[in-house]
């Protein structure tokens, strides 16, 4: 199924205005990052002034070269000629603490989560796409721009990053490797892009992979697992030693699994909360309970609780879900 091309006033908001500040989410990850590096790279391209904004933390390994492009903290005084464009994010609590500054402008949302709370004066969502980047990619060859091999190779790392290096493309999703074969004809280099995915990880992240796996829990009648992440945890492995992904992986790999539930302890008070799924559970509608967003194969939430009390909450509404087979 082709990705729905861009409304004729989505074109019309990135031509409209001089300046443009491009949002992003908060621990942000390979998808949300180039779509605003390739964007802005268009945008700038026809003469625009562009900043990049991401409250970070940027934790994963891939994505460091990127942090230095992006401001962290929110401008002191608002530009009267900028507009925001807001990337990968369902809802506006995922940029904090930008949300009250985007709240002020004039705002495009570009997303591909199905779940979330509506913002923005005008949106361009498309839950079918398997990643951000693909409707950046979109946008681009809707207007009518040439990529170069640098574009290329940023559209094709956020593509491959939210599709785990398209595992996760689905029936319906042929465009997504449709133009995955554009950008490599661009000049993207495939195998650079999987070794930055997958390379470079420490031992330590090995060590704490480990120790997730260890405390897994069954539910459901083995078709969800949940396990998580202590405070100690960070204060003894760091986050940059975390490999989620791989951790999803393995985990989905089990036998009956359908589902799989990752908590880490952010404070004594505070849990966040990823979900993740396989074969059409929709775990995006068990993070909008919750406060949170996403899609129907990756969700996330925060919990107000202690690590305990979000663990007995989060095995509850595991247990809770009703599989068709």
């Amino acid at each position: 199924m082709p990705i729905s091309a861009p409304p004729a006033q989505v074109l019309q908001f990135l031509r409209h205005y001089s300046t443009y500040w491009l949002f992003s989410h908060l621990e942000p990850d390979g998808d949300c990052l180039t779509s605003s590096a390739a964007l802005g790279r268009m945008l700038e391209s026809a003469g625009k002034t562009v900043h990049h904004f991401n409250p970070g933390p940027f934790i994963r390994v891939e994505i460091q070269s990127y942090r230095e492009q992006f401001i962290t903290e929110p401008p002191p005084e608002l530009d009267p000629s900028a507009a925001a464009v807001v990337l990968d994010c369902s809802t506006l609590q995922r940029i904090e603490p930008f949300d009250q500054v985007v709240a002020q402008m004039p705002c495009l949302v570009i997303d591909h989560h199905s779940n979330g709370d509506p913002f923005g004066d005008l949106r361009y969502i498309e839950a079918t796409a398997a990643s951000t980047t693909l409707l950046i990619h979109t946008i681009m060859e809707t207007a009518g721009y040439t990529l170069n091999a640098d574009e290329a190779r940023l559209l094709l790392f956020g593509l491959c990053t939210d599709t785990g290096f398209f595992r996760h493309v689905g029936p319906g999703q042929g465009s997504a490797l449709a133009a995955a074969g554009r950008m490599v004809d661009a000049g993207a280099p495939l195998k650079e892009v999987y070794n930055r995915m997958f390379g470079g990880k420490s031992l330590q992240s090995r060590r704490l992979l480990a120790e997730l796996i260890t405390r897994a829990q069954e539910h459901n009648d083995g078709r969800c697992l949940l396990t998580y992440e202590t405070l100690d945890d960070v204060a003894y492995y760091g986050k940059h030693n975390r490999d989620s992904d791989l951790l999803y992986q393995l985990l989905m790999g089990t036998e009956r699994c359908r589902v799989v539930a990752l908590l880490r302890a952010e404070t004594t008070e505070t849990c966040s909360v990823s979900f993740r799924s396989q074969d059409g559970t929709d775990v995006g509608s068990l993070a909008k309970e919750l406060g949170g967003g996403g899609h129907r194969a990756a969700a996330g939430c925060q919990i107000s609780a202690p690590l305990d009390e979000a663990i007995g909450t989060i095995t509850a509404l595991l247990e809770n879900i009703e599989f068709t087979s």
